[in-house]
């Protein structure tokens, strides 16, 4: 079984575009993701700006990411780099992890506003885990923790540019890596729990949590 950690950055589809927009919201505008061995060190990477169709990057995109449309002239669209990124994840069993769920969502909306019908996307999109969301359960906090909050928890600048999706999924990956030392992971999070003051204390076994989770 591979692991991909998984993440993207889009902006909003053009209000121009009403039909469109019913289908589908937002347009991915960068996809960066690793790849992460059977001893979970990172292999491979993927990093590949898109041209969107529908969208203009606005001020606030483009401050926050650091993406221009003048950087995506002449990138190419959803289909080919979604194509490759399909080709790049391999023919084997894999998990995609990524920060909360709203990229798997992005992505079936464009892939359905955009025609594209692959298996092997289809079955990614079918295997995919919110790391974001086992995070949480393991502190008992009934909010979502962010990515740098989370690295902050266990004493870890975050490494790159902040919004940068390949950056993002590198320092996701590392949370991800993090977990797999259970006991680790539980005592450098600890003074986080205590400032979040989590709903029900950390009683249960972090194993029998992440039993069939982490994998």
């Amino acid at each position: 079984m591979e692991k991909i950690i998984l993440d993207l950055e889009f902006c909003k589809v053009s209000p121009k575009f009403a039909e469109q927009r019913e289908i589908c919201k937002e347009e991915i505008i960068q996809i960066g993701a690793v790849k992460l061995d059977e001893k979970d060190q990172i292999v491979d990477k993927f990093n590949e700006y898109v041209k969107p169709e529908f969208s203009r990057i606005s001020k606030k995109v483009e401050k926050l990411t650091n993406i221009s449309n003048e950087m995506l002239e002449g990138k190419r669209n959803f289909t080919e780099v979604i194509g490759d990124f399909i080709k790049w994840t391999g023919d084997k069993d894999t998990t995609v992890y990524s920060w909360s769920m709203e990229d798997k969502v992005v992505i079936e909306r464009e892939r359905k506003l955009k025609g594209v019908n692959d298996k092997r996307l289809e079955n990614l999109l079918n295997n995919w885990v919110d790391l974001q969301q086992i995070i949480d359960n393991i502190l008992c906090v009934s909010q979502n923790l962010s990515l740098d909050n989370v690295l902050k928890g266990i004493n870890v600048q975050f490494v790159g540019q902040k919004h940068s999706a390949i950056d993002d999924a590198l320092n996701t990956a590392f949370i991800y890596q993090t977990i797999q030392d259970r006991d680790l992971f539980e005592k450098k999070m600890r003074p986080l729990v205590e400032i979040m003051q989590p709903t029900e204390s950390l009683t249960f076994s972090m194993g029998n949590l992440l039993q069939g989770i982490l994998v």
